[in-house]
């Protein structure tokens, strides 16, 4: 991240090697992308978004905050999307331990009632979980939900 001239800009060097990571370690299996998202992404992203929600002012300050982690499951063929919401990106990060948890018990959802549509989304708010996805077919359906 740097900052020009009062912008918060993100360093794409940064994101490159995020997704890097993560396409390596879903390659190697779900435990393993949990446990290089608790143990290396995590502390970054708690890092990266501290300094970020320093650098707020006005508007943005005030707006809550919502972080998205999308994640494809191949043999199921969807994606589910966890957001986390919180009135300033500490609050985000307090309840980003929720994440995996709100992924495996996706998973189990879907076991039970089947996929039904590609795109899975739940919402981690106030440390609660929404119980049952919202069900969409395409990801940026999503977005008008972060508007409300």
């Amino acid at each position: 991240m740097c900052m020009r001239a009062g912008i918060v800009t993100n360093d794409w060097k940064s994101f490159v090697m995020l997704g890097i990571t993560f396409f390596v370690a879903n390659r190697l299996g779900g435990k393993v992308l949990d446990d290089v998202y608790a143990h290396l992404i995590q502390p970054w992203f708690t890092a990266f978004l501290t300094k970020t929600d320093k650098k707020l002012n006005g508007g943005n300050r005030k707006a809550k905050k919502v972080i998205s982690v999308n994640r494809w499951y191949m043999e199921q063929k969807v994606l589910v999307s966890v957001s986390v919401v919180g009135r300033d990106f500490e609050e985000v990060v307090k309840q980003l331990y929720l994440v995996p948890i709100v992924h495996s018990s996706a998973l189990g959802w879907i076991a039970a009632n089947g996929v039904q549509r590609p795109v899975h989304y739940y919402r981690i708010e106030d440390e609660k979980v929404s119980p049952v996805p919202m069900l969409f077919d395409r990801i940026e359906e999503t977005m008008a939900i972060h508007k409300q």
